[in-house]
This record gives structure tokens, sequence and C-alpha cells, in this order.
């Protein structure tokens, strides 16, 4: 199943941090990594590009289903990404 945003949103990855080390964090306490990496991005999207890695404002993410194997995934859109990393 191939998913294409609308308009100016970008979907994206988000690898969850399960450790720290040796130590295995509970569920409550993990969090997503700092940059996720872009898997599509709709047809208004301007300065985003398919496989760059973004930094987003996780307040406005929409999640797309369930954290499965440490990896999230959701939509945000353009005007929320904070910056792009090179």
């Amino acid at each position: 199943m191939k998913i294409v945003p609308c308009e100016n949103w970008v979907f994206f990855e988000a690898k969850m941090v399960t450790k720290i080390g040796r130590l295995e964090l509970p569920d409550t306490a993990q969090r997503r990594e700092e940059s996720v990496m872009v898997l599509e991005v709709g047809p208004n999207v301007k300065k985003i590009k398919k496989g760059e890695r973004i930094v987003i404002a996780f307040r406005d993410v929409v999640n797309h289903g369930k954290a499965e194997d440490g990896v999230m995934q959701g939509f945000v859109r353009e005007e929320d990404v904070i910056a792009k990393i090179d």
C-alpha cells in the first residue's frame, strides 16, 4: 500500500528511542528521535523532498497507526518542519 499525502502534508517515519545503553526503557519513557525521515510529500510541498532528514514540531503531528518495532509513522504540514538536516 502506497501512501500519498494531500496538499502540503509530509509523511514521515521516526525511530523510537527504546534503550539507553543497555537499559531497556518502559513504554511510558520511550521517546522519538529528534530527526525523522521523509517517506512521501504532497503535491504542494515545495521545500522538502522524499528521502530527506528533517526536524519537526511534534506537537502538530498526526500519527498513522501504532508504533511497531520501534518505528512510528505520521503526517505533518510543511510549515511545521523546523529544519532540514544535510
